[in-house]
């Protein structure tokens, strides 16, 4: 579904937005910030189904480059964000 993935990328976009405002607004005379810089993510979330792995994966990836996150983190924390039949196969794959 390429409108998931634009959807992403414009709500990333806006958060990005704001928060150059945000700081822009927070800057103190001799140029510092008076505030941390961070940003909250939502990982994306994977049904299953009709929706396209593709590109759950490309926001995945768009997710974990954002973060630098380790490789040996990216299944683990991939799979906490699946739902519906696609928890059900995860579970398939892991049982003795």
């Amino acid at each position: 579904m390429a409108s998931a993935q634009a959807h992403f990328q414009q709500t990333l976009l806006e958060e990005i937005r704001q928060l150059r405002v945000g700081f822009e607004k927070s800057r103190t005379k001799d140029g510092s910030s008076s505030i941390p810089w961070t940003v909250n993510l939502n990982f994306p979330v994977f049904h299953g189904g009709n929706d396209n792995p593709v590109d759950w994966l490309c926001l995945a990836e768009l997710y974990f480059k954002y973060l630098k996150t380790p490789e040996e983190k990216k299944v683990e924390i991939a799979s906490l964000h699946l739902q519906g039949v696609a928890i059900s196969w995860m579970s398939g794959l892991y049982e003795p």
